[in-house]
């Protein structure tokens, strides 16, 4: 049975993942020269005095992670699109977005010899912005969700459900648009770039079934079996059937109450039962035997999970004979 689909899926995406640590504000900007300027240049916009902080360590990630390794071309386009989509939604006039972008990555590259990141795109307005966000998403997410959809309509809970059903609407919109209908826009231009005909009928069809629990499975027929075995067992124990606890009574050892139904008499040594003695005071090698047959019989009439309990109940009573011969 296959798991459903959630929020530990989601979190594996692409680009969750990468766009987190700049959510998180894992960067830190100590000792970062650019800092107290790119500051100041960011609180003067109106809008940005509250993010300014969370903006510039996301810068700072980078720039500190180019220290140890060499940044790759996505890690600068996780950065853009974080960037830009941050500014969009805390900008009061939403038309500088695109410059403050310029400046941010001007500061980055402004402190080695090499540039840390290339600009992937300048004076972008923000309509073809947001359309080239969800295309770059599109494709990072494609190989993780190809994964998680391997098998046709997998089951999925509501948060998952929601984001996949964007995500193959929007991919929908824009293939109609740019590839059907052959519009001029700039986004266009890039879905074209991106465009694979052999991942376009999973982008288009893709689904799963909404589903918050899973079912419980049938149990198999060993399992049926030994439910049914079961409480037959239980509905004995409630009659009384099944033996108490041994008690102890002048010396002598006695049964509350005798097993009925699961073993035949002749498999219960009686309490008045003769144990004969070798000359040596030890047990008849007969009357081990008996014992033994009495628990291979039992091992085939009661079920393996009482048997313990009817070897130990068959020796209790044994030794309370030997005790009293």
């Amino acid at each position: 049975m296959a798991n459903i689909l959630g929020d530990d899926r989601l979190s594996l995406l692409r680009t969750i993942y990468n766009y987190r640590d700049f959510d998180k504000e894992k960067g830190t900007c100590d000792g970062v020269d650019f800092y107290n300027e790119a500051n100041q240049e960011l609180i003067s916009y109106s809008g940005l005095q509250s993010v300014s902080e969370k903006i510039l360590k996301a810068v700072c990630y980078v720039y500190n992670k180019s220290k140890t390794s060499e940044i790759d071309d996505d890690t600068c386009k996780f950065l853009y699109f974080w960037l830009g989509n941050t500014l969009i939604n805390s900008l009061n006039k939403t038309m500088f977005f695109s410059g403050v972008i310029i400046k941010l990555y001007q500061r980055l590259n402004e402190n080695g010899v090499l540039n840390i990141c290339k600009i992937p795109y300048i004076n972008m307005d923000e309509k073809d912005f947001q359309k080239i966000k969800l295309i770059f998403d599109y494709f990072q997410d494609y190989d993780d969700y190809n994964l998680d959809l391997a098998l046709y309509n997998p089951p999925c809970n509501k948060e998952y459900n929601k984001y996949l059903t964007t995500y193959v609407n929007n991919y929908k919109e824009l293939y109609n648009e740019c590839m059907l209908k052959k519009q001029p826009h700039s986004y266009c231009t890039e879905f074209l770039k991106y465009y694979d005909a052999e991942k376009h009928d999973n982008l288009y069809s893709w689904k799963c079934s909404l589903t918050e629990t899973l079912p419980k499975p049938e149990p198999s027929r060993g399992e049926f079996e030994n439910e049914k075995q079961k409480a037959q067992l239980d509905e004995s124990f409630g009659r009384g059937g099944l033996q108490q606890p041994l008690q102890r009574t002048n010396g002598r050892v006695q049964e509350n109450q005798e097993i009925t139904g699961l073993l035949t008499p002749d498999l219960i040594m009686r309490e008045d039962s003769t144990v004969s003695t070798t000359p040596d005071g030890s047990p008849s090698t007969l009357t081990s035997k008996s014992i033994t047959g009495a628990v291979s019989v039992a091992a085939a009439l009661v079920p393996s999970y009482l048997l313990y309990n009817v070897i130990s109940i068959m020796i209790n009573k044994y030794n309370a004979l030997l005790c009293t011969s």
